[in-house]
């Protein structure tokens, strides 16, 4: 059997997909080590891997970045994109790279397997030849002589004008936005001893010979020119969000009445609490609302359950509505068992998601800063049996076909060293 490497950036939401391949790597009888920050150590132990910790790599934690990265913003704005890339995503990858080689050289990689913001996976594919696949844990960043920019939040143009803005949009952007990250990414890798890079930034992080990507077509503009060697696999942190069992207050909810689900993810929406406006929205309705994350941050309400950690793989089956600022893992997570979303979406990518979800159907984007009324009428229009409910339930079952982590583990492991 083959010693596989799974590397991550030290994000809650990251974790889950590739935990959920790792424990189907194990149960194959393949060894795996699992890279990431001390946070989310035991939890690849639990799954049966073994944890490499961030080292030379620069740990943090994901819910108070500023104490590692002090003077990155987190702000909404395009600067504060390019602070976190820089001093993040990218500025971490040298320090991976030494943590990676090292494991390499002691006890050797057959595959490696990184999440596309773990850029240090890719950097050890061209150290040291090992074999890579990439995952994409949003939209698929590769571009397209078929779409507009991947990041923006517009959808495809119709004809020849929407073309024509759509191939405008790409040279605009590979001149500014485009040449800035490549030159970031470039900094990276020259303190890593890797020579510059003349392709898009996010071309190259993504690997030419396997990039599995989180999601389905439905969440995916059609684009006739998609490698071969990209396979969108669904969820494959199905099963990975559950407790032995179900907790208390999940008992306590009552089946006759609608169970609205708000999550605002780690970095939450700059400038507005989308937590606060949704138990304002919802407060005088008859929804049990539950919100995950911190409970010192949530309103009081009659209706309001706020636990802290919610069980996605419990909870879901029952929830009527997810509330969302387009994190793509409660996305993905939400429609894998057939909730319809309302999005209210926050900086980076989450507005390409919300666009993204409106698109398919599945849900509503309702941009800005919404007022509770506008919220609480949106999430009216997702209860029941609605158009975004079954058009969800179809995105459920295309998510089921698409074979999750057990499918990536099947594609993963043709790629291991005999």
């Amino acid at each position: 059997m083959s010693h596989v490497l799974l590397a991550t950036t030290p994000f809650a939401g990251h974790q889950p997909p590739l935990l959920g391949l790792a424990r189907e790597l194990v149960g194959d009888g393949h060894r795996v080590t699992y890279y990431t920050g001390a946070r989310f150590g035991e939890r690849a132990e639990a799954v049966g891997a073994t944890w490499l910790p961030w080292v030379e790599a620069k740990d943090f934690d994901d819910t108070d970045l500023a104490a590692a990265f002090p003077t990155m913003r987190t702000d909404a704005s395009p600067a504060a994109m390019f602070s976190s890339f820089e001093q993040l995503f990218f500025g971490t990858a040298p320090g991976q790279l030494r943590d990676l080689l090292r494991l390499h050289a002691t006890d050797p990689v057959d595959v490696v397997v990184n999440e596309l913001t773990c850029v240090g996976g890719g950097f050890l594919h061209e150290a040291a030849g090992v074999p890579w696949a990439s995952f994409s844990l949003s939209p698929l960043p590769l571009a397209s002589r078929h779409l507009p920019p991947s990041g923006l939040p517009v959808r495809p143009g119709r004809g020849p004008i929407g073309r024509g803005r759509d191939a405008a949009l790409r040279a605009l952007v590979r001149a500014t936005l485009g040449r800035r990250f490549r030159d970031l990414i470039n900094v990276a890798r020259t303190r890593a001893g890797l020579a510059p890079t003349s392709q898009l930034a996010f071309d190259s992080l993504c690997s030419p010979t396997l990039l599995l990507g989180q999601g389905v077509p439905s969440l995916e503009y059609r684009r006739p020119d998609l490698p071969g060697h990209v396979h969108l696999v669904g969820d494959t942190a199905a099963g990975t969000r559950a407790a032995s069992g179900a907790p208390s207050w999940l008992q306590d909810l009552d089946p006759g009445r609608p169970i609205v689900h708000v999550t605002s993810g780690t970095l939450g929406l700059p400038g507005f609490d989308l937590v606060g406006a949704a138990v304002a929205a919802l407060a005088e309705t008859p929804a049990q609302v539950v919100v995950s994350g911190d409970p010192a941050l949530v309103p009081a309400a009659a209706n309001v359950v706020a636990p802290g950690w919610v069980p996605h793989d419990l909870l879901l089956p029952r929830t009527a509505v997810m509330i969302t600022n387009g994190g793509y893992g409660a996305v993905s997570s939400a429609l894998a068992h057939g909730v319809p979303l309302v999005v209210v979406p926050g900086a980076q990518d989450k507005p390409e998601v919300a666009r993204r979800v409106a698109w398919s159907g599945a849900g509503l984007d309702i941009g800005g800063r919404p007022s509770p009324a506008r919220l609480r009428r949106a999430v009216e229009r997702c209860v029941g049996d609605s158009p975004q409910r079954r058009r969800a339930h179809e995105v459920a079952a295309e998510f089921h076909r698409a074979g999750g982590a057990r499918r990536a583990a099947d594609l993963v492991t043709t790629l291991a060293r005999p």
